[in-house]
């Protein structure tokens, strides 16, 4: 009777120590892993569930660059037309200062149309250089008109050919070039000389001792 009465007590003892070490695996599972935090989850979800959205390259408009309305029409430049007379200007290629130069201009029709006729009269600018000489004479005096301010003077060609003459005196101070040329007055739409015309000379001005 004692011997079974020890047995009860150990079988007791052993079935209370396996209880406590139950108990105590069971505590340390639950400490190993603890509750998932409800703010991570749902971070995780919301990143997996919103892809970025690119912006298609369209839609970025270009800063730098602009795109023309569209090319202006050009103007239409006017054909220059010709002049009937050949102008032929000639006179000294050099001269010294206080000389008397003379200068010819002869001129020619050479146009096949009746622009200019024996009645016909060609309304010319004669210019040179201001501070290089002065105008003294002219002759036929007749061609020269209305002065159109020095130093420029008006010249008229009659009928189909001609030849005047033009005198200039130097100024005794003056060294450089001077020049002498015509041009059409009374217009403003653009000309050409015919081919052979002359319609500027230019006259080197030097000292005496500089020969």
């Amino acid at each position: 009777m004692m011997r079974q009465t020890r047995l009860a007590s150990l079988a007791a003892a052993l079935l209370w120590i396996l209880g406590i070490a139950s108990a105590m695996g069971c505590g340390a599972s639950t400490t190993a892993q603890p509750a998932e935090s409800p703010t991570a989850t749902q971070a995780v979800a919301l990143t997996a569930t919103a892809p970025a959205t690119a912006t298609p390259l369209a839609a970025v408009p270009d800063q730098t660059t602009s795109t023309p309305a569209g090319s202006p029409t050009p103007y239409a430049v006017p054909t220059p037309f010709e002049l009937p007379y050949q102008v032929v200007i000639s006179g000294p290629e050099t001269a010294h200062p206080g000389d008397e130069v003379m200068y010819e201009i002869a001129y020619q029709c050479v146009s096949q149309t009746s622009s200019c006729g024996p009645s016909a009269q060609l309304p010319l600018g004669l210019t040179w250089t201001r501070e290089a000489a002065s105008l003294i004479d002219f002759s036929p005096t007749a061609d020269i008109h209305s002065p159109l301010g020095p130093p420029v003077v008006g010249v008229v060609f009659h009928g189909t050919s001609g030849l005047d003459r033009a005198t200039f005196r130097i100024a005794s101070e003056f060294r450089g070039v001077l020049g002498v040329a015509t041009y059409l007055t009374g217009t403003s739409k653009p000309y050409s000389w015919p081919e052979g015309s002359v319609h500027e000379i230019a006259t080197q001005v030097i000292d005496e001792w500089a020969q």
